[in-house]
C-alpha cells in the first residue's frame, strides 16, 4: 500500500522503457498549470507512493520507492496498466503523478470496517503504542489452594515493557471443604493492585468465578491473577479445561 501526494505531477528526465527506476525531472506544467513535485508535497526519502504514469496512448499505475537523493522512483511495481497490467513501455514524454490508487482505499477501509471504525474518525496525538499478549490454556493444569493464608497464582501475563497497561480476566474457583470457604482474588503485578475481589462458596464443588480488570502505569512485575484463601478450606483454581466455559484467562495489552 503507497501513500498518495496531493497535487504532483512531475515530468521525466528521460526515456525509461519499463524500468524498474523511474527518472523524475521537474515539477511539470500542464494547460497552464503548475503541479508540485513529490518533494514539494510533502514524500520524504524511503517512503511507498502510490504513482501513475501518462504517456502517449498509454497509462499505468502502481507502487514505487521515492528516492529523494537523486530524485527517482524505485522498485516500481505497476497494478493496472494498459499493457495487461505490465510496466509500459515509457517515453521522455511521460508524466508521473501522485496518484491514489483503489487498491490502496480498500486496504484502508477493509481494516477500518474490521476494528469497528463505523462511528466516525479516531483521532490521536502523538505515538499510540499496542502490545497484545494472550495467555489462555498456558498453565500445566490446576493450581491447588492448599491452606490458610496461601496465595495461589493463576493466569499470568509475562512482561516487560513500560507504559500503560489494561488487563481484564475471569478466574474460576472451586472448593472442596463441605462448609461455606472464603476466596479473595487479586489482579495485581505482585505489588499494585488492580482489581480485587471477595466471593464465598456455599458447599463442597462448587464454582464461583471471578471477573477482574484494571488499568496499571509500569507494572513492576509480571500482571498475574491470585487467590488466597483464609478459611483453611483447601480449594481449587480451574484450569486447562480445553473447550469449557470453566477456563481462567487473563488479557493484558499495552496502550500507551
Amino acid at each position: 500500500m503507497g501513500t498518495p501526494f496531493n497535487l504532483t505531477i512531475m515530468s521525466v528526465s528521460s526515456a525509461f522503457g519499463n524500468s524498474s527506476i523511474i527518472p523524475l525531472g521537474a515539477a511539470a506544467t500542464v494547460n497552464g498549470v503548475t503541479y508540485l513535485s513529490f518533494a514539494n508535497a510533502g514524500a520524504t526519502g524511503g517512503i511507498v507512493v502510490d504513482y501513475s504514469i501518462l504517456d502517449t496512448n498509454a497509462s499505468e499505475i502502481g507502487t514505487a520507492t521515492y528516492t529523494s537523493s537523486n530524485a527517482t522512483l524505485t522498485g516500481r511495481t505497476p497494478t493496472k496498466s494498459t499493457n495487461g497490467n505490465a510496466a509500459i513501455v515509457a517515453s521522455s514524454a511521460a508524466l508521473i503523478l501522485g496518484t491514489v490508487r483503489a487498491e490502496t482505499l480498500g486496504t484502508v477501509q477493509s481494516v477500518a470496517t474490521s476494528i469497528g471504525l463505523t462511528g466516525g474518525p479516531i483521532n490521536t496525538t502523538g505515538t499510540l503504542a499496542v502490545s497484545l499478549t494472550n495467555t489462555t490454556n498456558t498453565l500445566a493444569g490446576n493450581v491447588a489452594i492448599s491452606s490458610a493464608g496461601t496465595l495461589a497464582d493463576g493466569p499470568t501475563i509475562t512482561q516487560g515493557t513500560s507504559g500503560v497497561w489494561f488487563a481484564s480476566g475471569g478466574m474460576v474457583v472451586s472448593s472442596t471443604a463441605a462448609i461455606g470457604t472464603n476466596f479473595y482474588a487479586r489482579l495485581w503485578d505482585g505489588t499494585t493492585f488492580l482489581d480485587s475481589a471477595n466471593l464465598v462458596t456455599g458447599g463442597a464443588n462448587q464454582r464461583i468465578t471471578f471477573s477482574l480488570s484494571g488499568l496499571i502505569t509500569n507494572p513492576s512485575s509480571n500482571i498475574k491473577m491470585s487467590v488466597l484463601n483464609p478459611d483453611g478450606n483447601p480449594g481449587t483454581i480451574e484450569f486447562n479445561r480445553t473447550g469449557s466455559s470453566k477456563d481462567s484467562t487473563l488479557t493484558a495489552f499495552r496502550i500507551g
